[in-house]
């Protein structure tokens, strides 16, 4: 008979058991940048709200909404393609396509990022006049955009080689002192220079471009001490005849990246619209306890996402199954644990730290942040769908379920207010999860069974060419 002692060193070992080599170590890594990351972060959102009032912390939100809606709409989402593409020609020992990859990432990424600035710019007005209603409004949208500019331009790339490579270390590391530096430099603005939104923002701008070059510069030559190939010898031509492949993943990844929308900041946009600046300022307080929160599952997916794109390149399907079982597991219990304490803790603290004028964002938290205990034991679900290179079934979850949600946000804000707009932000994330396993299992890749699959011996794993990656994920004969 085993002990209660025994039986919990027996469930441990087995949840432990045959997960890749590295994996636990580069999640340490990733947690503790995206830890790091984001306690500096939070810090820097409690700093300004304090220091500059509910009112003119809205301002600075709600222009920082509008912009990353905007950057979303027109940037594309590169960062799971990267991981996608340039794994599989290293995997494959192909130099010159992983170079000619990351040339054709890095040229997309510049290219739509000034795009998207361009439209803030032009937006910038409008976005005044109707969103934001405060004369500084046009000139803090504006800076709010070059700073999201310069947060982004490459950046994809960047995170995309770290992750493939396995450099969780670097990578963190260079967050953390990041997100740290700009939390210092806008302490001394506020301190020294008694700035106001603009003075806040300008210093934003100064800190995204410095953090931003080093971070991709790093990766960068970490990336060409890899690639012993000449820039002239990975001409774009070499992903001719995976082109179109390409395309139709980027354009899955673009569009499921649209329709996530309602998840990020499209409830703060809509509540500009009916609730004044001090409203909005005292939501973002809530979504940035609720951002520390999540930090719980979010580095997870920015792990498992490489790992099982390995895993399905060498068709390792009986590991898939075990490496999804065990995370669900562990991440489920941890989900549940950290929510059911937050949220007893946390409206507290809200009141202790920012004083009675935030007294609603206590509620507001409780609200926004119940998914989390949906989404973190799942959230595995997208990266197994992209890693068999079916976006597409992902896209068309997220299109339906955020069509739903976004339908949800204008009535609920008119009968409950920020708290309508909190509970509604809420259920977009798991609503996208649970329809992507249905259909995913219907498809026979949520779960695959290596029965199902085969693989051609005299063609090598990991859908060399566009044909035979379908046939597999399909799991036709």
């Amino acid at each position: 008979m085993i002990t209660g002692s025994g039986w919990q060193r027996a469930l441990v070992s087995r949840l432990v058991r045959n997960i890749p080599d590295g994996f636990y170590r580069n999640l340490s890594w990733q947690y503790f940048g995206s830890i790091a990351a984001v306690s500096f972060g939070f810090l820097y959102s409690l700093l300004l709200a304090r220091a500059l009032g509910a009112a003119e912390f809205g301002l600075i939100a709600l222009s920082l909404a509008f912009t990353t809606v905007v950057f979303q709409l027109v940037e594309l989402r590169l960062h799971e393609a990267v991981i996608r593409y340039v794994a599989e020609f290293w995997e494959a020992g192909d130099h010159p396509r992983t170079l000619a990859a990351v040339k054709l990432f890095v040229l997309a990424d510049v290219v739509t990022g000034l795009l998207a600035l361009g439209v803030v710019m032009a937006g910038s007005v409008w976005a005044q006049q109707y969103l934001i209603r405060d004369g500084r409004g046009a000139q803090v949208v504006v800076l709010a955009g070059i700073s999201v500019f310069f947060t982004n331009v490459m950046t994809a790339t960047a995170l995309g080689l770290y992750r493939v490579f396995g450099d969780f270390r670097a990578q963190a590391l260079i967050s953390a002192a990041g997100a740290g530096f700009k939390l210092l430099l806008a302490i001394a603005v506020i301190r020294w220079a008694a700035a106001d939104a603009v003075g806040v923002m300008i210093a934003a701008i100064v800190s995204s471009f410095l953090v931003n070059a080093f971070l991709i510069g790093f990766s960068f030559h970490r990336f060409r001490s890899r690639i012993r190939v000449r820039l002239s010898d990975a001409p774009l031509s070499l992903l001719a005849h995976r082109k179109q492949e390409i395309f139709r993943f980027v354009r899955s990844t673009y569009l499921l990246s649209i329709s996530m929308i309602p998840t990020k900041d499209l409830d703060i946009n809509l509540l500009g619209f009916f609730a004044p600046l001090n409203v909005v300022g005292t939501y973002r307080i809530a979504k940035s306890f609720m951002s520390a929160l999540w930090t719980l599952s979010d580095p997870v997916f920015l792990v498992i996402y490489p790992e099982v794109a390995r895993m399905w390149a060498r068709r390792q399907f009986a590991e898939i199954r075990s490496f999804v079982k065990k995370i669900t597991v562990i991440l489920g219990g941890s989900a549940l644990a950290a929510y059911a304490a937050a949220s007893l803790i946390v409206p507290i603290l809200i009141i202790s730290w920012m004083g009675p004028e935030y007294r609603d964002a206590g509620s507001m938290f409780r609200w926004m942040t119940w998914g989390l205990v949906v989404w973190a034991p799942l959230v595995w679900v997208n990266p197994l769908l992209m890693a068999a290179g079916r976006p597409e079934l992902l896209l068309k979850s997220s299109v339906i379920a955020s069509m739903f949600v976004a339908a949800l946000y204008v009535p609920a804000i008119s009968l409950a207010g920020a708290n309508g707009a909190a509970f509604v932000s809420a259920l977009a994330n798991p609503a996208v999860l649970l329809l992507s396993i249905w259909i995913g299992n219907r498809e026979g890749i949520v779960l695959p069974d290596p029965s199902r699959f085969r693989m051609d011996p005299e063609k090598p794993a990991a859908g060399k060419t566009e044909h035979d990656s379908s046939v597999a994920v399909r799991g036709e004969a």
